[in-house]
């Protein structure tokens, strides 16, 4: 049996640009170009990139939110876009989202025990009767208590919602949890509230997650295995430890150089010009090129492939030698 809970291979997502009185199409915007990655159960895999490289995009065409342009997502081996409405609907508690604004993803009128419960409901996964024991369980766990069952979404902060958001999602007992820039919004001690939890739930309850962040200090912390995106396509994928104590591609060495830090003598690094280009005119050769401080002809020409080049250590750039 493999030792990964999702494979992701050549996954493409591509949106039609539409213009004039009938809408024809007149281009597509390349938000997922190729991607793949393969997550270890028990792990939590950490996805990096600026606003718009389309890590969003990912998570929601991986969970069958978007249909897919191309390629495949694994779950335990079943390809689940070959899957069929009634067969992804039975798999679907086992995988789950949490959003990054947790307050528009709850209804207001709905008391917040309610809104945790009503999926078990959905899914006959218990009774009626049942069901205000377990969700009081869950809320628990997610640091919540019993009082705050019959409180509406207004009641709470913003770090309270969260741990409703991820007490919705754990509730379906899931095996694999994508959590969409869960914490960007907290302020920084209930951020390390909500990184605790999710460690927590990786090492006691063995939740496996896609964790996509732009935050590179908490994906140092949390996550075991990391992927570095860029303009729709993966640059770079290692390990936590190999990926933060030796970057190779120049994008990564970017982000890195980018995070504050107190650690005196830390070498400069070239300095990434401009802003992320338009994903329905990505740049010819490497999408980094017209960003990058060491491009050349070729890198201009010519699309590097993501090749390893080191044990689990891959990397698509035509300057990183093997």
């Amino acid at each position: 049996m493999s030792d990964y809970l999702i494979e992701v291979e050549g996954l493409k997502k591509h949106f039609p640009l539409r213009d004039g009185l009938f809408g024809q199409e007149t281009g597509q915007l390349r938000a997922v170009d190729g991607v793949s990655f393969s997550i270890r159960q028990g792990t939590i895999f950490g996805l990096v990139g600026e606003s718009g490289s389309g890590k969003t995009t990912v998570g929601r065409t991986l969970l069958g939110l978007y249909d897919k342009t191309a390629g495949s997502v694994k779950y335990r081996g079943q390809d689940l876009h070959a899957l069929s409405a009634r067969e992804l609907r039975a798999l679907r508690p086992k995988i789950q989202l949490v959003f990054q604004d947790p307050y528009s993803s709850l209804n207001p009128r709905i008391r917040v025990g309610d809104a945790i419960g009503e999926a078990m409901l959905e899914h006959k996964l218990c009774t009626r009767r049942e069901l205000r024991e377990k969700v009081i369980e869950v809320m628990k766990i997610c640091g919540l208590s019993a009082q705050h069952y019959n409180r509406f979404p207004h009641e709470f902060s913003g770090g309270q919602r969260q741990r409703i958001g991820i007490a919705r999602a754990l509730i379906l007992n899931p095996d694999f949890i994508i959590a969409d820039e869960p914490i960007s919004a907290l302020d920084v001690s209930i951020q390390a509230q909500i990184i605790n939890l999710f460690s927590d739930l990786r090492d006691d309850r063995g939740v496996t997650f896609l964790f996509i962040s732009h935050d590179l200090g908490v994906v140092e912390h949390l996550c075991d295995d990391v992927a570095v995106m860029y303009l729709g396509q993966l640059v770079e994928t290692a390990s936590r430890d190999a990926l933060f104590s030796q970057p190779l591609h120049p994008y990564t060495q970017a982000l890195l150089a980018a995070v504050p830090t107190l650690e005196p003598g830390r070498a400069p690094v070239a300095a990434v010009r401009g802003e992320i280009p338009d994903p329905s005119r990505p740049p010819s050769g490497c999408r980094f090129s017209s960003r990058c401080p060491y491009a050349v002809a070729r890198c201009r020409s010519e699309i590097p492939t993501l090749r390893e080049v080191a044990d689990g250590h891959r990397v698509a750039c035509h300057l990183v030698n093997t």
